[in-house]
């Protein structure tokens, strides 16, 4: 992929993460974000592109920061 969107809701969301693919044998991080305290708004994508773009079968994202208890509406490639 070479970019990604999350949607998630304005009050409640990550903060920070990795995006992860699975490269067969382990995972590889593709892209982290960090210090994203603002800019969230309800039911709108937030789009991130990807540095070094990669095809693969699996990804995940790893949360590992966030306002509070989070759930990520929906991940999509665009």
């Amino acid at each position: 992929i070479g970019e990604y969107a999350i949607l998630s809701e304005a009050t409640y969301h990550p903060t920070a993460w990795t995006l992860d693919y699975w490269n067969g044998s382990s995972w590889v991080t593709l892209d982290t974000q960090s210090g994203l305290t603002g800019g969230w708004a309800a039911n709108v994508f937030r789009v991130f592109p990807v540095a070094s773009p990669v095809s693969a079968t699996r990804y995940r994202v790893r949360i590992t920061a966030a306002t509070a208890s989070v759930v990520i509406s929906r991940f999509t490639d665009t």
